[in-house]
């Protein structure tokens, strides 16, 4: 039996109908070096083999005996060979099998004809890179594969990953609603991204009007806010709406609302209860149809313990949406990868490609300062590069990786036994993992970047351990 298509579901067997979650394996489709034509790609591993080869065009098929079931999955890349190379299930877990091709199969950076799989491995076949996670929570409805060309989804709402993608489809249903909605996320994340996008989704009218709550001077505060009247204080020489005014009938963007003064905190309140807005030095109030969405990296519930920010106000700012580090969502680099790219102000921006090199580089990063990093990185690139291609040159020192004589951090003296014992343990970790950093993270429940800091205090390579 067969059954093909470019993108589709198909039916599972058990919970399905009830959408219930499951944990299973998944390859991703991240990003292809040479050509941005390649859009990426999930697959589900409820397979019992995965078979990768050169086409024309992409092309997935499913095939099964009723014994076994095969997934052929065709990817336009010319440097691939045909049958390249296979995954297949075992007991142990996900082997991948090299099938003789011409330029290679590389996991983590390393060319490897026949191995089992570890989760977070990045596999580079030809000019394409794929991630491969040993376990995802994914619903039992969900469909086989997902093909983000044939979707399109909202830029700022798009993931791969399976368990944020119903986060966002929460968040696109609540954007048609005037409900407030928190944006919760480390600095430089991309919650202005997500604001833009559930206004888009909402349909409101009105302006977009973001404000950064910690950039307004505290003297100033009120008057940024709810406008002001002339003759209120000194200097206002003319009357001014305020930022609340300015978004009537679209979306205000609160961006750092953690730092709002207590006193403006007040005035919001009141504003966003009676749907009203009295200028500063005004005696008369403004009704305006206010819809606000608010972002913060603090966690808003510690300061309203803690005294610093009313409870009242944090119970009406709505429900909050939790945006994970960019270094959590490596499989989502290619498409905001291709985002930026449509986004960076620069005419060279639509044509960039990027190298191999480039691609590994990225996926290996940490990105500690989150998407605006990638971002500023890129601009830099783009920059540089001109009409050609970016290589690593082009990118910030930080980002590139180092030779193995520089990236080896000299061992540290004098440690105490436990110290010892630590690095010892950490070099052992990254053997098992054959270098992969993120699994080594996984598996002792800390972030990439704290695993990277204990490297560096403890001496250890990642090329030595890998």
């Amino acid at each position: 039996m067969m059954e093909h298509g470019a993108t589709g579901t198909l039916s599972l067997p058990g919970d399905a109908a009830n959408g219930k979650v499951s944990v299973v394996p998944h390859l991703f489709l991240v990003m292809q070096a040479g050509s941005r034509r390649e859009a990426p790609l999930r697959l589900r591993l409820d397979v019992d083999e995965v078979k990768l080869s050169r086409a024309s065009q992409r092309h997935i098929a499913v095939y099964s005996d009723g014994m076994r079931t095969r997934l052929d999955v065709g990817v336009a890349d010319n440097w691939m060979s045909s049958g390249h190379a296979a995954l297949i299930r075992e007991a142990a877990g996900w082997r991948l099998v090299d099938h003789g091709s011409k330029n290679g199969t590389k996991i983590n950076g390393k060319p490897q004809s026949n191995t089992l799989l570890h989760d977070e491995d990045v596999l580079e076949m030809g000019q394409t890179f794929f991630v491969f996670r040993s376990r995802l929570a994914t619903r039992a409805d969900a469909p086989r594969w997902f093909d983000a060309g044939q979707v399109g989804p909202l830029a700022g709402l798009a993931t791969m990953l399976p368990e944020l993608s119903e986060r966002f489809d929460e968040l696109a249903r609540l954007s048609a609603s005037k409900s407030s909605i928190v944006i919760r996320g480390p600095t430089g994340s991309g919650k202005e991204l997500i604001a833009r996008a559930v206004h888009t989704l909402s349909g409101r009218c009105g302006a977009f009007v973001a404000v950064n709550c910690a950039g307004l001077p505290e003297a100033l505060v009120e008057s940024e806010l709810f406008g002001h009247v002339r003759g209120a204080f000194s200097g206002a020489n003319r009357d001014s709406e305020g930022v609340l005014m300015a978004s009537a009938k679209g979306t205000l963007f609160l961006d750092e609302i953690g730092d709002l003064p207590c006193a403006a905190q007040s005035k919001l309140l009141r504003a966003l209860q009676e749907q009203a807005v009295r200028p500063v030095g005004g005696h008369r109030e403004h009704h305006v149809d206010l819809r606000v969405v608010s972002a913060t990296h603090r966690d808003l519930g510690q300061l309203v313990q803690a005294g610093e920010f009313r409870e009242d106000l944090f119970s009406r700012l709505g429900s909050t949406f939790e945006l994970p580090f960019l270094g959590e969502r490596r499989e989502d680099l290619g498409l905001i990868v291709n985002t930026l790219f449509e986004w960076i102000e620069d005419p060279r921006a639509w044509g960039s490609r990027l190298s191999s090199e480039v691609v590994r580089a990225f996926l290996n990063y940490s990105w500690p300062r989150n998407v605006r990093e990638l971002q500023k990185a890129l601009e830099r690139a783009i920059a540089l590069a001109g009409a050609g291609p970016i290589e690593l040159a082009h990118l910030p020192a930080e980002v590139r990786p180092q030779s193995p004589a520089a990236s080896r951090p000299a061992e540290p003296q004098n440690l105490s036994n436990e110290d010892q014992a630590k690095r010892a343990r950490l070099i052992e970790l990254l053997c098992t993992h054959r270098g992969n950093i993120a699994a080594v993270a996984r598996e002792i429940g800390v972030v990439r970047s704290q695993v990277q800091r204990w490297m560096n205090r403890y001496g250890v390579s990642r090329d030595e351990s890998a």
